[in-house]
């Protein structure tokens, strides 16, 4: 992300006091669109991996996948919803970085979308 920021910066009117780091989407946040049942998946990384669309994924230990994996899409969701909130109480217009996760629904995950941060938006 640091590299997009810079570019960013480098070529557009862009001030890097305007790039906004969210903090972690908190389950509680999570859970008004995903049932507890479902983040219960994302505790077995086979499954973690059909829905990131990454088969080899499956076979690494689920730590390694919440640090490396699932902690910044959750990073990414929060980010998505402050975006939106940035958009509509403030300026207008907000980009995020990441997340976009528009093939997730609030039970499924797939299309390397495990979070359903657009319906989060919403």
């Amino acid at each position: 992300m640091k590299k997009i920021q810079k570019g960013l910066i480098k070529s557009t009117r862009i001030k890097s006091k305007q790039f906004i780091q969210p903090t972690e989407c908190t389950q509680d946040t999570l859970q008004l669109v995903h049932p507890e049942s479902y983040l219960k998946t994302l505790e077995d990384s086979e499954i973690v991996g059909r829905m990131v669309e990454v088969p080899p994924v499956g076979y690494l230990h689920n730590y390694l996948v919440q640090k490396y994996l699932l902690t910044p899409m959750r990073f990414a969701t929060q980010g998505s919803i402050i975006a939106a909130e940035k958009a509509y109480l403030n300026y207008g217009w907000a980009i995020n970085l990441s997340g976009g996760y528009h093939h997730a629904s609030a039970e499924k995950g797939g299309g390397f979308c495990i979070y359903a941060d657009i319906s989060l938006i919403i």
